[in-house]
């Protein structure tokens, strides 16, 4: 890359170990010669320092930042202006004031430098200048903030070479590891925020990041927090995303590297204007507290696998909550899309667990949508629907408890929905869609679990499954005010519907027995036993207007009573984005 020209004045180590180095000026003390190891470096970014020897780690290290008077004690540093170079391995202690200048860390072998920061603030300003904060060549860098301080790095450059790496507020080549009780507060208004080529991995204290650009960025993984980790993390992006790991066609991993974004515990606030969380590999949430909002895109998008495991997501976004273009697999933790176009996406998409919360402007659940495009068609067109045995569109849900509230289909699947364990209540509206959908090439199957749909009355679909199920309809309406029911075995389940009027009720449950079943409309009811958000199951029964009735039985396992508005009947044809 095309760099500035930058003279590194480099003091020998005996004079480094026995006092306080000070360089203040574009030159050495007249007192002092260069020795030959000193170079000019032709390009900004990539100074040549010496090679980096090994450092005895009984001696101290420390620097303090000055503007053009900054002090350091210690082998391993060279300054020149206001640019700090360290060029040995170790731990350096970090304090004072840069108004306009870098620390610049670059090793020639694979090695750690760890800078901690007590009290630092450190702003670098003006055009095709170093970082901030920059550990360059095959440095790894490690910023620790020192408990009980505030340090704050601020990137308020101009502009960098079209091909520099550093376009953040604290940039490393390899590995960047954030750690410590301390505060960090780093502002990247040049672009982003925090970045490294290849890892970062942040945990403990507090660490605030605003970005014109992209909060956090890396190419291999970032991985927030550990399982004793209580620390806060807060990003903020004006025009891009809040985290993003970009996936490059020449990155390896080793046996046992994270391939995308891994949280594991921690609380975080992520505000972006487009994707909140954004990897080219997987997403993996197993602890933690995470709150997105996206003004602009998803919240949570993967190029590949999303895995939510444990702890408490909520989100708002404009376009999909969260997005995988392969697999979204919920197996775990509480997870809540409070605003999106679509809530929960993915090819495949497979709940087995967590209590699981979508509000959506078009469809709750979708299963088919693959790579997120902005044409938003699925791949099979608009006529959607894969077959039973080709598709890979799939919905599965065998466990968790989840509630879904939306104008599209509740449940789409562009090819098959199963549903084999688990409490579901769809609340759907808008005609043209309904409260359950599935490929015309694909099959519905329920076989356990219990699951409560209703909404339109446009697109009505049935189960073919194992599991006795009634799917009716009721032209009149049934209001929020009121309740639908089912009697069966000595029990009436309620469903009282959640924001708008219902047409229809799809109703099935593993709790249901051989024997009579009766629909009913009821007016006014006072039930206690509440299942999920407005599904009641009472003992005996409860006197309302009958709509419709039947016999389960082996011989007559899902019964059907509909009229439809809409000339349904069918499957809803496919789903997806329509």
């Amino acid at each position: 890359m095309k760099q500035k020209t930058l003279s590194v004045l480099v003091l020998s180590a005996g004079l480094l170990l026995s006092s306080c180095g000070d360089i203040t000026g574009s030159s050495a003390p007249s007192t002092y010669t260069p020795p030959s190891t000193s170079v000019e470096a032709s390009e900004r970014g990539s100074i040549s320092t010496p090679t980096s020897d090994s450092v005895d780690e009984s001696i101290e290290r420390k620097i303090i930042l000055k503007d053009n008077g900054t002090t350091f004690i210690g082998s391993g540093i060279s300054v020149q202006d206001n640019t700090v170079i360290i060029y040995k391995p170790g731990s350096y202690t970090v304090s004072g004031t840069l108004t306009n200048g870098s620390i610049y860390v670059s090793l020639e072998e694979e090695n750690e430098v760890e800078l901690i920061l007590n009290g630092v603030s450190i702003t670098q300003s003006g055009n095709n200048t170093l970082a901030p904060i920059y550990g360059a060549n095959k440095t790894k860098l490690k910023i620790k903030k020192y408990k009980g301080t505030t340090s704050t790095i601020t990137d308020n450059r101009i502009a960098i070479s079209d091909d520099a790496e550093d376009s953040a507020a604290i940039f490393s080549n390899k590995k960047l590891s954030i750690v410590g009780a301390g505060t960090l507060n780093v502002i990247g208004n040049l672009k982003n925020g925090v970045a490294s080529d290849t890892k970062i991995a942040a945990k403990n204290g507090t660490l605030s990041i605003k970005a014109a650009n992209t909060g956090m960025k890396a190419h291999k993984s970032i991985v927030l927090g550990d399982p004793t980790d209580e620390g806060t993390i807060t990003i903020e992006s004006t025009n891009n995303d809040g985290v993003n790991v970009e996936k490059r066609d020449d990155d390896t991993f080793e046996e046992g590297d994270v391939q995308g974004v891994q949280i594991r515990k921690g609380t975080y606030t992520i505000t972006s204007k487009d994707k909140g969380i954004k990897s080219g590999y997987d997403v993996e949430i197993i602890d933690g507290s995470l709150n997105i909002t996206s003004t602009g895109d998803d919240g949570i998008n993967a190029e590949n696998d999303i895995y939510l495991k444990g702890g408490t997501t909520t989100i708002k976004a404009k376009d999909d909550g969260i997005h995988a273009d392969n697999k979204l697999a919920i197996s775990g933790g509480t997870n809540t899309v409070a605003q999106s176009y679509e809530g929960f996406e993915g090819l495949e998409v497979e709940i087995s667990g967590g209590t699981n919360t979508a509000f959506a402007s078009d469809d709750g659940i979708n299963a088919g949508g693959g790579s997120d495009t902005s044409s938003n068609e699925s791949p099979w067109g608009p006529s959607g629907g894969g077959s039973a045995s080709g598709s890979s569109a799939v919905l599965t849900i065998s466990g968790g408890s989840n509630y879904i509230q939306c104008s599209g289909d509740g449940l789409d699947s562009n090819g098959n929905l199963y549903v084999t364990g688990g409490t579901t209540v769809v609340n759907q509206s808008g005609n043209g869609n309904g409260p359950l959908d599935y490929g015309e090439r694909g099959e519905f199957k329920q076989s356990g679990g219990t699951l409560v749909a209703y909404g339109s009355n446009d697109m009505l679909v049935t189960s073919s499954g194992t599991q006795y199920s009634f799917l009716g309809s009721y032209a009149s309406g049934c209001s929020t005010n009121s309740y639908l029911a089912l009697a069966n075995g000595g029990y009436t389940w309620l469903v009282k519907p959640q924001s708008s009027t219902a047409y229809s009720l799809y109703i099935s449950s593993n709790e249901f027995v051989d024997g009579s079943m009766v629909f009913s409309y009821v007016s006014s009811a006072n039930p206690t036993n509440e299942i999920l958000r407005g599904l009641y199951k009472e003992s005996g029964s409860v006197s309302g207007t009958q709509i419709a009735g039947g016999t389960w039985s082996s011989s007559n396992v899902n019964i059907r009573s509909t009229t439809s508005s809409g000339g349904g009947g069918g499957p809803g044809g496919g789903g997806g984005h329509r």
